[in-house]
């Protein structure tokens, strides 16, 4: 009961989700965390797509190298990597290497990006209904960050442990994700270029391209948002807005902030702060100027009229997996799978209005459904309380 083999709710998309993983090496860029100096960046990267038929398939692990990523797990979540075992035991929907499905000739690309200490899997429950809807998803471990990153070979990088804090040291940090992700970017085009093992060439509308992420991941969806223009829209899953802060006129693209309920209360931050100013020995006043730059920098986001929303009695992980790993790991009132439902339906709203470009009602339709969750348009409704 307190650690269950779970299973993820069935993806709604009409097709079957097929999988595959990619080892990329940048060799414009150094490794500097590797112990070899002419080590260059390598990243592990993993596709979700829309597959033809998944006869006589293999059906992907929710996780290939448990053991590595529970183990890179254990300070993130306060478990001992052990209590995590169950993990191997879990399926995912997506089938291994699958075909790709020939119902269209092109699909849109969406990229994902987890949080500081997570992993590419850890939004499944995510990843594979975006794909089933006609997307094909790009998840990238950005190794010494991520809990464990595993290539080929069989090497393991851990994450590593840093001593980042504040904005200084996370804005400073953030240029290193946005490369991963530029990178990735023109990896995806030599991809559609070329394929890979008979799949993907020709197959990806590079120019229908959006990004969603979680927590530091989230950072990296707006900063991407805000410097490359291949990047169409964008989601932040509960992210505070590291990489420097937005420009005055807030996001000129489609922009969504996703915010944990006690992520966005004063109340719950001032009631931590004695326990974070005894474990750290930071002032109070350095944790209540954090606590105002947060929330400057979040509503600098909105100002060109950026989606904001709150999901009721949520937490910060409450944005991936997590919570069904073990009921421990989630608040009293929080039903995790109402949350990644209310999730999947919101990402594919947005991104089917603002990336597929299926119509102009998607958002709205969604925030009708769920009014709870106060999905809107700040400036927007600003401006209608003025006219």
């Amino acid at each position: 009961m307190l650690m269950p083999v779970f299973a993820f709710e069935n993806p709604t998309g009409p097709y079957q989700v097929g999988t595959t993983v990619l080892h990329w090496t940048d060799f414009g860029r150094k490794d500097e965390n590797a112990s070899d100096s002419n080590a260059h960046r390598e990243l592990m990267v993993q596709l979700w797509y829309p597959a033809a038929t998944t006869d006589s398939m293999r059906i992907e692990p929710y996780i290939r190298h448990v053991k590595a990523v529970t183990q890179g797990l254990e300070s993130a979540l306060s478990f001992q990597s052990w209590t995590l075992e169950h993990l191997s035991l879990v399926q995912s929907h997506a089938y291994t290497d699958a075909p790709l499905s020939d119902v269209e000739n092109r699909y849109p690309v969406l990229i994902f990006s987890h949080g500081m200490t997570g992993f590419r899997n850890q939004n499944t429950f995510q990843v594979e209904e975006l794909a089933s809807h006609g997307y094909i998803v790009v998840g990238i471990d950005h190794a010494y960050d991520a809990a464990a990153t595993v290539y080929p070979d069989g090497r393991e990088i851990l994450m590593k442990k840093s001593n980042l804090s504040g904005f200084g040291d996370f804005d400073r940090h953030m240029p290193l994700w946005v490369g991963d992700v530029t990178f990735v970017l023109n990896q995806l085009q030599n991809l559609n270029n070329n394929g890979y093992k008979g799949k993907f060439k020709d197959r990806l509308d590079l120019t229908r391209t959006g990004m969603f992420g979680h927590s530091y991941g989230g950072a990296a969806a707006a900063q991407m948002l805000l410097k490359d223009s291949r990047i169409l829209a964008a989601i932040n899953m509960d992210g505070t807005l590291y990489g420097g802060p937005p420009p005055e006129s807030g996001m000129t693209k489609p922009y969504l902030q996703m915010n944990g309920e006690q992520s966005i209360d004063k109340s719950v931050f001032e009631r931590s702060l004695d326990k974070a100013i005894a474990r750290s020995g930071k002032s109070r006043g350095s944790y209540e100027a954090f606590w105002d730059e947060t929330v400057r920098r979040r509503n600098l986001a909105l100002q060109s009229g950026g989606y904001t929303m709150t999901i009721p009695n949520t937490s910060h992980m409450s944005f991936t997996d997590f919570h069904l790993f073990s009921p421990l790991l989630s608040g009293k009132k929080e039903q995790p799978r109402e949350v990644h439902r209310i999730i999947n339906e919101v990402s594919l709203a947005f991104f089917d209005q603002y990336v597929k470009g299926k119509g102009h009602s998607e958002m709205n339709e969604v925030s009708k459904k769920y009014p709870q969750i106060h999905l809107i348009q700040p400036n927007h409704e600003r401006n209608a309380s003025n006219l």
